[in-house]
């Protein structure tokens, strides 16, 4: 089992796959380890255009217009996201930037996604980045056959009820009912869309698929608590 390690260990996974889940911010990342000293936001929007041209860009070569319009997303939503995240520390007033922990490249689960700077690695974290969906991974994974979109809403909330998780106001069959919709709106999209599952929208079955680059234990831990054995998931042709 990956055993998660400096800052990871003490960061939600939601935060983390967030931070993690646009290219642009694993290259800030990158360009900030390789910096031995604090950075200025507008240095780091101009290293950002340059790094991503398809071109070898040289820094000189980065128009004022470009290096701009790159600053006022990272000011907006990258820097605010990382830095609340304790990614990075953002001193506003120096107008400075650096890496909070230099561990972070170490970690088992971050490395390997910052090695990654593609645009189509983002659906992957993007689609992790969220616990029910995590959850329904899970559960997914540990069934040898395909199972029912209805057959995996009733084990996420039969496992969250277990974990004192959800909304224990609604009914059994009112909380299934709509983690259902919310299975076939929200999450089973996404999870489909990053390769993580295959769907079949007539049998509405789930089948697990899995990444190359994702451990099952980067999930939901909680599936292995013993205190809440891992659910049977029954096969659609076994179901009663």
């Amino acid at each position: 089992m990956t055993q998660r390690t400096g800052l990871t260990s003490d960061t939600s996974k939601d935060v983390v796959y967030t931070c993690l889940a646009h290219h642009r911010r694993r290259r800030l990342l990158v360009l900030l380890e390789d910096s031995s000293s604090p950075v200025s936001p507008a240095d780091l929007a101009t290293r950002l255009v340059a790094d991503e041209s398809d071109s070898d860009r040289s820094v000189e070569d980065v128009s004022e217009d470009d290096a701009t319009s790159v600053l006022v997303e990272l000011q907006h939503t990258h820097l605010p996201t990382l830095d609340d995240a304790g990614f990075v520390d953002w001193d506003r007033d120096a107008d400075t930037v650096a890496l909070a922990d230099r561990t972070l490249f170490e970690d088992p689960v971050v490395a390997p996604q910052l090695a990654s700077l593609e645009e189509s690695r983002d659906r992957l974290l993007s689609a992790l980045a969220d616990r029910r969906r995590r959850l329904a991974l899970s559960l997914a994974s540990r069934s040898s056959t395909s199972i029912t979109r209805e057959e995996l809403a009733a084990a996420m909330v039969a496992r969250e009820r277990a974990m004192g998780l959800g909304n224990g106001r609604k009914n059994k069959h009112e909380a299934v009912d709509a983690l259902e919709t919310k299975l076939y709106h929200q999450h089973l999209p996404k999870l489909e869309n990053a390769g993580l599952v295959a769907y079949d929208h007539d049998g509405e079955t789930i089948t697990y698929v899995g990444h190359p680059d994702v451990e099952a234990e980067w999930f939901d831990h909680t599936v292995d608590d013993p205190q809440c054995p891992v659910l049977e998931i029954a096969p659609p042709q076994a179901k009663l």
